[in-house]
């Protein structure tokens, strides 16, 4: 989980929306599941905003295998980690 802007670039609060990245040492093939972000008030793909590049989803998810901080839990929740 991390503060992203909704172009994939990271932020803090206020400015940033809670996100969720998907850790893959690649791109995943469909950039839709690559990282969600949470803005008004619903969940979306961060790769359906405007401005948001592939090789930015391909460089959140690489370092997100390093550097993950929650796990997907069976109930599709997520718990830190």
């Amino acid at each position: 989980m991390v503060r992203l802007t909704t172009t994939g670039e990271p932020a803090e609060e206020p400015e940033g929306s809670c996100a969720v990245v998907f850790p893959k040492l690649t791109l995943d093939p469909e950039p839709e599941a690559a990282a969600q972000i949470f803005t008004g008030g619903s969940w979306e793909a961060l790769s359906a905003q405007p401005g948001v590049e592939r090789e930015t989803l391909a460089t959140l998810q690489s370092e997100a295998v390093d550097g993950a901080n929650a796990a997907l839990q069976g109930d599709g929740t997520l718990a830190a980690s």
